[in-house]
């Protein structure tokens, strides 16, 4: 029978293990770089697929209150095509079922390398779809005050980071980033600086600035109702206001599927007219 000595020898070290274990885990994630936690934000909640259906509310701030313009439904699927982790290529869609915009649909596609997102928009009055040009991913999309880029997925590569000291927002813990674009990819950025807050626990961003050319704040973002759904978690409230021209745009997320089986085959530009199939 062991005594009461080596008893509570035991328990010290357990303890001490436990101590250790939480020392060692702050003392990695207070060395994370802002590119890292960049990355982390990117490819910590991505599933293998998804579909979710939203309501967008595009308004104007007119004597001191916000009025609509549009009010659309939206539709948003995605699948990882290749690779998985921080390897992962996805195929985003993205199309208005209701509002001024029905039926315009965007196909975003990562791709490999460091090379830039391929990005297409069909338009219903075209009956075509038309690639989106490089200099046009921060070009606000159709009417919205999120952008072309904002869309698909950031490429990282294209910018630089700095970590900034960390912050609670709204009781929460954050690391707080700061991306500017690298100069060689300067000649098609609309933005000369992101700040970004991050959530220590999931790595969701739940607040951006953006400022212009001329660094003046022009947009600020703003992440809600942060859910969990399987393994990812989904703010299922998104404002993006546009402080310059005094609009923001409000996505309300209604229902989600994870891991969902999408049909592959709509990924295509020659397909952005068709019905989407899922299970």
């Amino acid at each position: 029978m062991k005594s009461k000595r080596q008893i509570l020898t035991r328990l010290l070290l357990v303890l001490s293990i436990i101590a250790l274990s939480g020392l060692t885990s702050g003392l990695s994630s207070a060395g994370l770089s802002g590119r890292q936690i960049a990355v982390k934000a990117k490819y910590n909640n991505r599933p293998r697929s998804r579909v979710s259906w939203a309501v967008m509310k595009i308004q104007k701030k007119s004597g001191g209150r916000w009025t609509n313009i549009d009010v659309r439904r939206t539709i948003m699927q995605g699948y990882i095509y290749r690779g998985s982790g921080a390897s992962s290529l996805t195929k985003t869609l993205s199309r208005f079922t209701s509002g001024l915009k029905r039926g315009v649909t965007a196909l975003s596609i990562e791709q490999p390398g460091r090379r830039d997102s391929t990005q297409y928009t069909y338009l219903p009055s075209l009956k075509r779809p038309r690639r989106v040009a490089s200099s046009e991913k921060q070009n606000d999309f159709e009417d919205t005050d999120f952008t072309n880029e904002d869309m698909g997925a950031p490429n990282i590569w294209e910018y630089n980071y700095k970590r900034l000291p960390d912050q609670t927002y709204r009781g929460i813990p954050c690391y707080v980033i700061e991306r500017t674009p690298k100069s060689a990819y300067m000649s098609k950025k609309k933005y000369k600086k992101h700040k970004l807050w991050v959530t220590k626990k999931h790595f969701i961003p739940i607040k951006a600035y953006a400022y212009d050319l001329s660094y003046r704040l022009k947009k600020k973002m703003y992440a809600r109702r942060i859910r969990r759904h399987s393994n990812v978690y989904i703010a299922h409230k998104m404002t993006m206001i546009n402080v310059q021209s005094k609009t923001r745009t409000i996505v309300l997320v209604s229902r989600v599927l994870i891991n969902a089986r999408v049909s592959k085959g709509d990924f295509y530009p020659s397909r952005l007219d068709k019905s989407w199939r899922w299970r």
